[in-house]
């Protein structure tokens, strides 16, 4: 269900990102936040239902890792992105769906995210393109709690 309202989380969120130049959508299962309002296409709404899943009966324990663990925030992201690509280049031609790729990986690479340092542009292609070859192989993405941010600071899994 998509709610017009802050996350119940919001205030710990906005401690950690710096979200004043963005009109961010919140996933805390079992709904999806919506505060400003935005009008989601089937893609948006695909993104956040990846992370309600893997929130699974437990948003709390999934909101304090993605806060406090950017190895962790980056791979829930990465899965998420890929399905958000999946959506939107389905049936689309070669061209198109390059050019969506490319959306979709300065997408992840949103100062929003808070990666630090920030996630360049060509690690982002690399980190999709690799996470769209394992779901290709496997058909359910794993999430890798080694840091796969090149630059990370090296943190335990929640």
């Amino acid at each position: 269900m998509i709610l017009h309202d802050y996350p119940p989380n919001y205030a710990e969120i906005e401690q950690k990102f710096d979200l004043r130049n963005y009109k961010p959508i919140f996933a805390f299962a079992p709904h999806i936040y919506v505060p400003h309002r935005n009008i989601l296409g089937p893609e948006l709404i695909e993104h956040e239902h990846v992370h309600i899943r893997r929130q699974g009966v437990a948003p709390e324990k999934w909101w304090h890792a993605y806060l406090v663990n950017e190895n962790f925030r980056l791979a829930e992201e990465i899965l998420a992105h890929v399905v958000e690509y999946q959506v939107l280049a389905a049936g689309r031609p070669r061209n198109e769906r390059r050019r969506i790729f490319d959306i979709i990986a300065g997408r992840l690479c949103a100062p929003m995210y808070g990666y630090n340092p920030p996630l360049h542009p060509s690690r982002a292609h690399k980190l999709l393109k690799e996470a769209m070859h394992t779901r290709q192989k496997t058909s359910r993405a794993a999430v890798v709690f080694e840091p796969v941010n090149a630059n990370a600071r090296p943190t335990d899994p929640p």
